[in-house]
């Protein structure tokens, strides 16, 4: 009961992300909460070290440990920003010829 808890206060905040994901009452993975700048931070960095990936949302949510709606927000904020593209397959890529830097002020194209 206590992780239901953390899931609410943590859903309630904008600036935080969900980090638990259950299924049928039962926790499957519980790492807190993670700030929003991280999350970003996190996908971005996966994706640059693998620029040939392509997920469905399920397998984001499970890949970064988010709930789905969490993990939407975030795909859909890279989508925004133009790092990230959804393609016919409903699946997240990378947009050819982008790379951000560990530095979020920098952004390069190659």
């Amino acid at each position: 009961m206590r992780t239901n808890q953390v899931e609410l206060l943590c859903s309630q905040s904008h600036s935080r992300i969900r980090a638990a994901v259950r299924v049928d009452g039962a926790t499957l993975a519980y790492g807190g909460c993670m700030a929003y700048a991280e999350a970003v931070d996190r996908v971005r960095t996966d994706f640059n070290e693998a620029p040939s990936m392509e997920l469905t949302i399920g397998q984001a949510a499970r890949l970064w440990h988010m709930g789905p709606d969490d993990c939407r927000f975030v795909l859909d904020s890279l989508v925004d920003a133009g790092f990230l593209h959804w393609t016919p397959r409903r699946t997240i890529a990378r947009r050819t010829g982008t790379r951000v830097s560990t530095d979020r002020s920098q952004t390069t194209f190659s």
